[in-house]
This record gives structure tokens, C-alpha cells and sequence, in this order.
């Protein structure tokens, strides 16, 4: 099973209480198995505008002072976590923030990155899209809970074919089952299929299929999408129950399961071509990502390779 260990929490240190939902989210984690948390607060290198306090403090000098303070608001809030079971460090980077954050998994290997979802008008803002396209470990962005204790695994069957597709599985697979676990929540198992070329084949003026054999078709693409799912959930003993397959597009199946059954968390796959960079996510995950209004935790391939370098 998947175990996050090593866990980077980013907050806003002038804004966050300890109602804030990522760090009780990680303490919760970190309570139950010890892993070490580290809070991270970035923010911005001082504009252009730092020229009209050059008469009493320099750049260098605002920037030093904004990091005491915004450090000092940090501590105030993880002061209560330091007598805890479990590691507790803190940060203060300046940069842009999806960048610093990066650069900082890329140093310390960490196991995921939580952190509150910032959205405009429903839509996850720039900073987190590019977390979630360009972070090498899981991203985990947290919006309100759904009342119901459910999570979903959302997974590409097609994927199966390959090796680094069944590792990018397992890895979603992992994760889900022990959050579920952690969690006493429902796990659910979900995947989407359709017959390549149907639509073709069923308006063609060219080729002509009788219905019956295209019904033979999809009845036998169908049964092996279905054991592809049951052979996945068998190795974490899911009931048919929790099995959910749908014939259409993800990004049309997936946010319309998460709304009906108020799921609290999705864990799904940003797939692309590893030690590309740039290449990072498809277009059927980042649609679905725009259409889900749940929290979510974002997983790369393995092999995955930033664009972001250290410095």
C-alpha cells in the first residue's frame, strides 16, 4: 500500500488558521502513521514598485523582513504540533509559487503536496493547474468535503496494456485503498470504455455492419473492460459493488458519478509520455479535473520528468 511519509503542506502563513483544511487534512495523516510534515509558505519577489521605499529599506532588506514575518506566522500556527509523534518543520520560500514548490520536491523527495484548492469562479487558478501538469509527486488539492466518506479511483483501463500503464494504476490503486482505509470510507473502482470507431461504423455509407454484428462487438470490447476491472479490484478485495463501469467519455462520466454519489475525493492519473518535458497531461484529465468540484489527488506516470529545474 501507497504511504505518504514524507509530506509538504503549502499555506498562505498570513491567512491560515488551524481551520485550514490541508493542514488538518495532513496532521490527521501524520497522526495516523507518523509521517514527517513539512508547512511551506511562498511568496512573491518584491516588483518593481520596491523603488518607492528605497529611501529607508532595500529589496534585499523588505524581502529578508516579509520572510522573518511570514516565518513567524508559521510557527505561531504548527507551535501546537510541535510536541506531536510525528516530524514538523517549516518554510518560507520566495518565487512563484508552483515553481518554489517544485523545486523543493525535486531537493527533498517528498511523497505528495497538500494544499487547499484556489479557484476563480469554481476553476482551479494557474498556480495549482500548473502544480498539478508539472509536480512530480502527487498533488493533493483540497476543496469542501462532500458530507458522504467516498472515494474514487478513477481508472484508465486502456492502460493495462502496458507496464508503466499497470504501475500508473497500481499507484492509484495504492493510494486509494489506504486513504480509504484511513478514512473508513467507501472505495469505489471507476472506469469508462467505448468501441473505437463506433460512430463510424454504425453511419458509414461506405462499409456496412449489421446491427447484430456490431452488438457482438461491443458486447465482447464491453466483457473485457470487465475483466480487466474485476482483475484490478480482486487484488484489493473491492466487492462488484464498488465496481462502476460506464460506456462514454471520462470526462463526461467521471464528474457526473462524483456529483450523484457525493464523492469526497478523486484519485486519478495525469497521463502522458514520461522524460518529455512539457508533455505532462492528457486532455481527458484535464477536462475532467475542470468538471469535478471535489477534492482531488493528481498522480503522474512513473518515470515522470518536470520541466521545472533547480535553480
Amino acid at each position: 500500500m501507497k504511504r505518504f511519509k514524507n509530506i509538504l503542506v503549502i499555506v498562505d502563513a498570513q491567512d491560515a488558521t488551524a481551520e485550514n483544511k490541508a493542514i488538518q487534512r495532513s496532521v490527521e495523516l501524520a497522526g495516523q502513521s507518523g509521517a514527517a510534515l513539512t508547512f511551506l509558505t511562498v511568496f512573491d519577489e518584491p516588483e518593481t514598485s520596491i523603488k518607492l521605499y528605497e529611501d529607508f529599506i532595500s529589496a534585499n532588506e523588505l524581502t529578508e523582513l516579509l520572510k522573518k514575518n511570514k516565518l513567524a506566522a508559521l510557527e505561531a500556527i504548527v507551535k501546537p504540533l510541535r510536541n506531536s509523534n510525528f516530524q514538523v518543520d517549516t518554510l518560507v520560500a520566495v518565487g512563484r509559487g508552483f515553481i518554489e514548490i517544485i523545486r523543493l520536491v525535486l531537493r527533498n523527495n517528498f511523497d505528495v503536496v497538500i494544499k487547499v484548492a484556489e479557484l476563480r469562479n469554481n476553476i482551479l487558478r494557474s498556480n495549482d493547474t500548473h502544480l498539478v501538469r508539472k509536480c512530480p509527486c502527487p498533488v493533493w488539492l483540497i476543496r469542501d468535503d462532500m458530507e458522504s466518506k467516498s472515494i474514487l479511483a478513477a481508472i484508465d483501463l486502456k492502460l493495462q496494456d502496458t507496464e508503466q500503464g499497470k504501475a500508473m494504476n497500481k499507484l492509484i490503486m495504492d493510494i486509494s485503498a489506504n486513504l480509504a482505509n484511513r478514512d473508513n470510507a467507501k472505495l469505489y473502482l471507476m472506469s469508462c470504455w467505448t468501441l473505437y470507431g463506433e460512430d463510424a461504423l454504425r453511419n458509414s455509407g461506405f462499409l456496412k455492419v449489421s446491427d447484430g454484428t456490431l452488438q457482438a462487438m461491443l458486447a465482447t470490447e464491453q466483457s473485457v473492460y470487465q475483466w480487466r476491472q474485476k482483475t484490478l479490484a480482486n487484488q484489493y478485495n473491492l466487492p462488484d459493488e464498488n465496481l462502476v463501469l460506464k460506456k462514454g467519455k471520462p470526462d463526461e462520466e467521471i464528474p457526473a458519478f462524483v456529483e450523484s454519489q457525493k464523492i469526497s475525493t478523486v484519485i486519478m492519473g495525469t497521463v502522458g509520455r514520461t522524460g518529455v518535458p512539457g508533455l505532462i497531461i492528457g486532455n481527458t484529465a484535464e477536462s475532467v479535473l475542470g468538471a469535478i468540484r471535489t477534492s482531488v489527488i493528481a498522480v503522474k506516470p512513473d518515470g515522470f520528468v518536470s520541466p521545472v529545474k533547480q535553480p
